[in-house]
């Protein structure tokens, strides 16, 4: 009896403190069946765990521009990939592969960066 009470709290448990875990990495809010090409200029690369971010300065085709936060893959996924802190710096131009956000706010998840400064850059998650 012991045993099988130590096996469903065990159990539970698992249960429980694996849920906030996989909400996290749920990517339900991004559209992924429908990826666009987003050109733009970088305001800001953020380098940090769980995601890294871009933030790209957007034409929005009415003489401005619009901010889009592009979420990305943890800091060892892009590593990996031999992307390094300074990969991304504010005043680049980048065309990226993204999967909008299914909200209709702009912003998205990148899963490609197709060009930095016009010059071919193919990094795909």
């Amino acid at each position: 009896m012991r045993i099988g009470t130590m096996l469903a709290l065990g159990l539970g448990g698992a249960l429980v403190f694996g849920m906030p875990v996989s909400a996290h990495h749920s990517v339900a809010r991004f559209d992924r069946s429908n990826p666009i090409a987003v050109t733009g200029t970088v305001k800001q690369f953020i380098w940090a765990n769980p995601h890294t971010w871009i933030y790209v300065m957007v034409p929005n085709g009415k003489g401005g521009a619009d901010e889009w936060d592009l979420e990305g893959p943890a800091v060892n996924g892009l590593a990996r990939g031999g992307w390094k802190i300074d990969t991304l710096e504010p005043g680049m131009k980048v065309r990226l592969k993204v999967s909008p956000r299914r909200d209709g706010h702009i912003g998205g998840e990148f899963t490609a960066v197709l060009q930095i400064n016009d010059k071919p850059f193919m990094v795909q998650r």
